[in-house]
């Protein structure tokens, strides 16, 4: 395991297989998120999306898939411990392996970063702990990642063991288990995620036996955009709900089309207009000063731009 260059913060990774590890620079972690009545006892842990939102993990996830994906895994978790999983806006500097202190900010933020390029160490979990760093999550953007393990990393596997390590476990090298320091390919998509007894053993030895939960973001109001989304002349309706964006082309009642876009927050602006000029209206979304559009309704972010301060 590393430590931070100040906080003295403790970290695991996960590794492709065949990658060569020093098994000496993992002890048990010893940490776990304050619990003030003992085991069995229910235990709030915030979680946010520092930058995994935001296209810039490989693989061509999208935001939806990716909360999808990490919900599946906080859940799993809490099915057999007392751990309750809040979702919170996130805020604190940009993911990277330097300390900082831990003041309001979530106590996991997910994550990525540079790591150390394809294979190797594919993403790394900090352990609980009182600086800013403990409990985040981070992910290589050198590896490619899907929602299975065919044509890259599963991100479903990782993100559970990362997860374990920001809980509190340690790798386990003698049973099987999740928390095996190897990658193994072992979930064949989202809802096929599971722990080994040796996991289960492991989380309730930490917080006791227990049922948690996992509790998101759910926006409160749905926004409505008009625009000439096919280019008839007509204006119409979209309807923006979170991250989801339905329109209805025809008028019969039922959405044609769904893009995603953004995280739902407040912070997000939705703005309308035709920006490549094809006659019809689309629509581009604000985040601080970036801009994020969809030219083609085919939910991918074709393009980025830069404006002002935000």
């Amino acid at each position: 395991m590393s430590r931070s260059d100040r906080w003295q913060t403790l970290t695991d990774g996960i590794y492709a297989p065949g990658t060569k590890i020093k098994e000496e620079r993992f002890v048990d972690s010893g940490s776990k998120w304050s619990q003030p009545g003992g085991k069995g006892t229910p235990v709030t842990i915030t979680y946010s999306y520092s930058n995994l939102l935001n296209g810039s993990l490989p693989g061509g996830l999208n935001s939806l898939q990716i909360k999808g994906i990490v919900q599946e895994a906080l859940g799993l978790w809490a099915k057999y411990a007392p751990l309750n999983f809040v979702e919170v806006n996130d805020s604190g500097p940009s993911p990277s392996d330097t300390g900082y202190s831990a003041g309001t900010y979530p106590q996991i933020r997910l994550g990525t970063h540079y790591i150390d390029g394809n294979s190797n160490t594919l993403a790394h979990g900090y352990y609980p702990g009182s600086s800013g760093l403990a409990g985040d999550v981070h992910f290589d953007i050198g590896d490619t990642w899907k929602n299975k393990p065919s044509g890259g990393i599963d991100l479903l596997e990782v993100t559970v063991h990362e997860l374990g390590h920001a809980l509190g476990l340690n790798h386990e090298s003698t049973q099987t288990a999740i928390m095996n320091p190897y990658y193994g390919s072992r979930y064949s998509g989202t809802g096929t995620a599971f722990l080994y007894q040796d996991d289960i053993n492991g989380i309730r030895n930490i917080y006791g036996t227990g049922v948690g939960s996992v509790n998101p973001i759910i926006p409160k109001e749905d926004q409505y955009l008009v625009g000439d989304w096919n280019g008839d002349g007509k204006g119409n309706i979209a309807v923006r709900r979170g991250y989801g964006i339905w329109m209805d082309y025809n008028f019969d009642g039922q959405a044609d089309r769904i893009q995603y876009y953004g995280n739902g927050n407040s912070e997000d602006q939705y703005l309308v207009g035709d920006w490549n000029g094809d006659g019809k209206d689309n629509i581009a979304v604000r985040r601080g000063n970036q801009i994020w559009m969809d030219y083609n309704f085919d939910a991918w972010n074709d393009s980025i731009q830069y404006y002002g301060n935000g």
